[in-house]
């Protein structure tokens, strides 16, 4: 039963890295963008009237825990010799509930922005231009140029760094630069305008994003454009998932192999106990009990081979998620760190799918009861 062992543990701790994989990945994009975005169609901006509008129909709406203006436009970080593109993200960090987890991945600094040139940054891209929190770096706007008599010059501007940002996912960590909404307006050089609306769900109707904003396009009208979480990351979950079953299926494959040996000791047991098998078969007893008898034993073995491979397998998770030998590439797979989740389910479904495989590879032997006579096995 060892290698039903190596192979239980095998398929649990694959299948709860990748599940670990995708609730990290979930956890990240839903904390670190908002539920569902309302832009004006086309590449024009929110006006007022837009925003009063927006909020005449958002307002109305139960689903809705909290909904914010966002000014996004992109720029070129420079600090001395090196520089970086960004996505500055203009919000307002002074409400009491934000429409994405801000506040929650600000773990160095203030993510207050107290003063109007306070930014918060992404970790990793602190690191790439050599900075930390009191530093200032310059933001060049590549797309607001203008004239002048020494020839064409980009806006730029001083910013003092307040906080650091990580949220685990490398693409906001190396990206994202956040300052208070009305600098970022003055940056962009667009007034009164704002990007999008971001809105946060509450949390029971998040996989339902994609139905309210149909519902909320429809009822905002032409000119609007409602696109939510699922729209923009549903291709990513819906490969993962399908990755997840494949692997499911394939280190399945292990617990097959595995059940070799279940045949051969199963095959073993009868011919060791013919003389046994006789002695009840003259006395009446059935071969469906006979069968039953083998059988029964064979699961109570499988049972404890199950649960010491998922045991195995549970220290072997715990052990890849604190060991710092090998790290995971963040611009490969979003995030940087190694994750794993186990659930009752995943542990439910491994132990029974080892049950079936160990019973079917029992039942296999067992066919040869049927065809041992009485006669023939008392004269042996």
């Amino acid at each position: 039963m060892l290698g039903v062992v190596i192979a239980v543990a095998a398929l649990l701790v694959s299948f709860a890295l990748f599940e670990g994989y995708e609730n990290a990945l979930k956890e990240v994009i839903l904390g670190a963008n908002a539920h569902v975005y309302i832009f004006r169609s086309g590449s024009d901006d929110l006006s007022k009237e837009d925003m009063r509008r927006i909020r005449e129909v958002l307002d109305s709406q139960t689903e809705i825990s909290t909904y914010a203006p966002i000014i996004l436009t992109q720029a070129l970080a420079v600090n001395k010799e090196q520089h970086a593109g960004i996505l500055l993200r203009g919000i307002e960090p002074d409400g009491e509930e934000l429409p994405t987890a801000f506040r929650k991945y600000v773990q160095t600094g203030s993510a207050e922005l107290s003063n109007p040139l306070d930014t918060v940054i992404g970790v990793r891209l602190a690191d790439q231009l050599g900075v930390t929190v009191g530093d200032s770096i310059k933001l060049v706007s590549p797309m607001r140029t203008r004239i002048t008599p020494m020839g064409i010059r980009s806006r730029s501007r001083k910013f003092r760094i307040s906080g650091l940002y990580q949220s685990g996912m490398y693409e906001y960590d190396s990206r994202f630069v956040f300052t208070r909404l009305e600098t970022a307006s003055q940056f962009a050089s667009i007034g009164n305008q704002v990007s999008s609306v971001e809105i946060k769900l509450h949390s029971d109707e998040v996989e339902n994003a994609d139905a309210l904003a149909y519902e909320w396009e429809k009822e905002l009208g032409l000119g609007f454009q409602v696109v939510s979480w699922i729209f923009y990351n549903g291709n990513l979950f819906t490969i993962i998932v399908l990755e997840k079953w494949i692997l499911f299926i394939i280190m399945s494959l292990l617990v097959i192999i595995a059940s070799f040996n279940v045949v051969s000791a199963t095959a073993t047991s009868l011919m060791e106990h013919q003389g046994e098998i006789g002695i009840l078969k003259a006395y009446g007893m059935t071969n469906a009990n006979l069968k039953l008898i083998f059988l029964s034993r064979m699961i109570v073995l499988a049972t404890i081979a199950t649960a010491v491979g998922e045991a195995f397998g549970w220290i072997m998770g715990v052990f890849l998620t604190r060991q710092t030998l090998y790290q995971l590439k963040g611009d490969v797979y979003f995030v940087d760190e190694i994750n794993v989740h186990f659930s009752w389910q995943n542990c439910l479904l491994v132990f029974g799918v080892t049950m079936l495989i160990v019973a079917l590879s029992t039942l296999i032997p067992l066919r040869r009861i049927s065809q041992l006579k009485v006669v023939e096995i008392l004269r042996g």
